[in-house]
């Protein structure tokens, strides 16, 4: 099921947060990406540093810190399947009066993302 997140871009850092509002029990951390945990393994949320520069790279355009500024909506789908948590965050935002679709996925063994209380 895909839930609807919410957006906070920070231009000057050039940071962007998509999350749920819930409040955070512990985070993990994979190069560029910081995701997010409400509790017990569910994820609320994804921080992205360098995110202009990280979008560009799986985008088919480059993607500028003004568009990112724009975004339209940002949603998770996230499963588990054996031992690992696929997570797939869609963004969408407007490059050039056109808009797009950025997918991004994350595969994590399920181990990792146990939170600790």
């Amino acid at each position: 099921m895909a839930r609807k997140l919410k957006i906070d871009y920070d231009f000057e850092n050039d940071i962007l947060w998509l999350h749920d509002g819930r409040k955070v029990k512990d985070s993990l951390q994979m190069d560029n990406f910081v995701v997010d945990f409400a509790g017990n393994s569910d994820i609320s949320g994804i921080e992205i540093s360098g995110a202009s520069q990280v979008l560009s790279r799986l985008s088919p355009v480059s993607i500028g810190k003004e568009a990112l500024k724009g975004i339209k909506s940002a949603v998770l789908k996230a499963y588990r399947e054996k031992e690992l948590i696929y997570m797939v965050f869609l963004i969408k935002l407007e490059v050039k009066k056109e808009s797009i679709a950025i997918p991004i996925q994350l595969n994590a063994p399920r181990a990792v993302m146990m939170v600790r209380n």
